[in-house]
């Protein structure tokens, strides 16, 4: 399993979401979003969120249904 963090950016201001990094670790991921968040939050007030998405297995497309 891989885990993903991703810094969401501002839906409102325009700001655009990144990749902050992939990770074989989840406390890793989680670990270092708490980080950014701290980082961001003492900077800025907008509205990003951190998150992390598993993601089982790369090079590989997984089928959603809409």
């Amino acid at each position: 399993m891989f885990y993903v963090a991703v810094d969401i950016g501002c839906i409102e201001c325009g700001e655009p979401s990144n990749v902050i990094g992939i990770f074989t670790n989840k406390e890793q991921a989680k670990a270092i979003c708490e980080e950014y968040k701290r980082r961001y939050d003492e900077h800025h007030s907008g509205q990003h969120e951190f998150e992390i998405f598993e993601v089982p297995k790369i090079n590989e497309i997984i089928n959603i249904e809409y």
